[in-house]
C-alpha cells in the first residue's frame, strides 16, 4: 500500500482583509517544514512556476484561496482542484479551513485598503453571506472543515490551543506576533513584530460617526449571521434598523 510522504494539506477559505495571512504566519512554526501558496484560486491551485514544490517531502502543504464564492465550489470541485495540483494521494491529512472576520471590522478593513466602489461592496458583502452560511451549516460546499472565528483567535489563546489539536500538531504561539507581509490596511507594517498590540477588533469604530457606514452596514441578513457566529453587533449598527 502507498504511503502518503507528506502529513496535511490545508486549504484555507477566506475574504481579503479577514486576517488569513496572520492566521498563516501562526500556522508556520507548527511544522518543521513546510510550503504555502498565497491567493491561489479555484482554476489555478498551484502556479505552473511553482508545480514542483509539491513533490517535495514537507509537514504541510497550505493554500490559501480569497474572495471564493463558495457557491461555485463543492466537494467533487475540490477533489478536481487537490488532482490538479497533483496533490492527490500525497497527504496523511486533508483540512479545509474557512476563516471568517466579523463583518463590521471587516467591511472598515476593506475601505481603508481602497475599496470604494459600490460594486466591490455589495459584491463583498454577499460573499461574506455566503462564506458565513457555509460556517454555520446552512450549505455544505466544503467537507472536513475547521472553522476559525478570526476574533476568537486573535484574542485567545486557549482557541488557538484547540485549532493546533484539531490540525493534529503541537501547540505554539511562536507565529502569533508576526504581521503578514502586506500588513495591516490600517498601520501599514508598523506592528511587523507585535502584531497582538493592534487593534484589530475595533476597526469599525474608525467610521462609526460616518452616516454612510452605518447605513451599509445596517443589513437585517448580515447582523442576524454575525450574532449567530460572533454574538455581536454594534449598537449603533443595530439601531439603524429599529
Amino acid at each position: 500500500m502507498h504511503k502518503p510522504e507528506n502529513k496535511i494539506l490545508i486549504f484555507i477559505w477566506s475574504l481579503k482583509r479577514s486576517g488569513s495571512h496572520g492566521l498563516v504566519k501562526w500556522l508556520f512554526p507548527h511544522f518543521e517544514d513546510y510550503e504555502f501558496h498565497n491567493n491561489m484560486t479555484a482554476k489555478m491551485p498551484i502556479r505552473p512556476e511553482r508545480q514542483d514544490s509539491v513533490y517535495r517531502k514537507k509537514d504541510a502543504l497550505i493554500v490559501s484561496f480569497e474572495d471564493t464564492n463558495l457557491r461555485n465550489i463543492n466537494p467533487e470541485k475540490v477533489d478536481e482542484i487537490i488532482q490538479r495540483g497533483d496533490m492527490k494521494g500525497r497527504f496523511e491529512k486533508f483540512i479545509n479551513i474557512i476563516l471568517l472576520r466579523d463583518p463590521f471590522n471587516l467591511i472598515a478593513s476593506r475601505i481603508r485598503g481602497g475599496w470604494d466602489t459600490e460594486v466591490a461592496k455589495a459584491k463583498a458583502i454577499n460573499l461574506w453571506k455566503i462564506h458565513a452560511r457555509e460556517f454555520l451549516g446552512e450549505t455544505s460546499s466544503l467537507q472536513n472543515k475547521l472553522l476559525i472565528k478570526y476574533n476568537h483567535w486573535f484574542s485567545n489563546e486557549e482557541y488557538r490551543k484547540s485549532i493546533s489539536e484539531q490540525i493534529g500538531f503541537p501547540f505554539t504561539d511562536d507565529g502569533k506576533n508576526i504581521l503578514g507581509y502586506w500588513g495591516s490596511s490600517f498601520d501599514g507594517k508598523t506592528y511587523r513584530n507585535n502584531a497582538n498590540e493592534m487593534d484589530v477588533l475595533e476597526r469599525w469604530k474608525k467610521y462609526s460617526t460616518h452616516e454612510w457606514f452605518l447605513n451599509l452596514c445596517a443589513d437585517p441578513e448580515l447582523i442576524d449571521l454575525s450574532k449567530q457566529i460572533f454574538e455581536w453587533c454594534p449598537k449603533e449598527i443595530e439601531m439603524k434598523i429599529r
